[in-house]
């Protein structure tokens, strides 16, 4: 199944790690278009682990680390590994105010509601068809 691609930096999965503590949080709407505010963000990773955010920003500083400090380099990378299109299985829109792990509850929410209008639609098909069975039996027998 084709995946269509989706960016980092709109999933609610991405998760920041900030110098000042040591749990993962969410990485705030305005921190994720903002370099200044990155340079606070001592790390994102993503909470699914569908990607390695981490190594990737460490290989692409490497890649991009010319004049500027290493600092500057992280965040630049960082943002460009964030804005990059890739298919995710695990995606899931950004809602601001959410963590990470509550992003998680509502996509299994919606998840379960997604299966049971599914039954929900099944059953009634199955029960009309029973019934239309049932009342051109009762015919035949009548």
């Amino acid at each position: 199944m084709l995946r269509r691609r989706v960016q980092c930096i709109d999933c609610g999965f991405v998760q920041s790690h900030f110098r000042t503590t040591a749990d993962a949080l969410e990485l705030p709407l305005d921190y994720r278009h903002d370099r200044n505010r990155l340079e606070g963000v001592a790390s994102v990773s993503c909470l699914r682990s569908a990607f390695n955010l981490q190594a990737s920003e460490i290989a692409r500083a490497r890649e991009i680390r010319g004049s500027d400090d290493y600092e500057t380099c992280v965040v630049e990378a960082r943002l460009q590994i964030l804005k990059k299109a890739r298919a995710c299985a695990y995606w899931f829109r950004h809602r601001p105010g959410f963590s990470p792990k509550e992003h998680l509850y509502l996509q299994e929410q919606e998840r379960t509601e997604k299966s049971n209008r599914l039954w929900l639609v099944a059953a009634t098909l199955l029960g009309t068809i029973l019934g239309g069975l049932l009342a051109i039996l009762a015919q035949a027998v009548a």
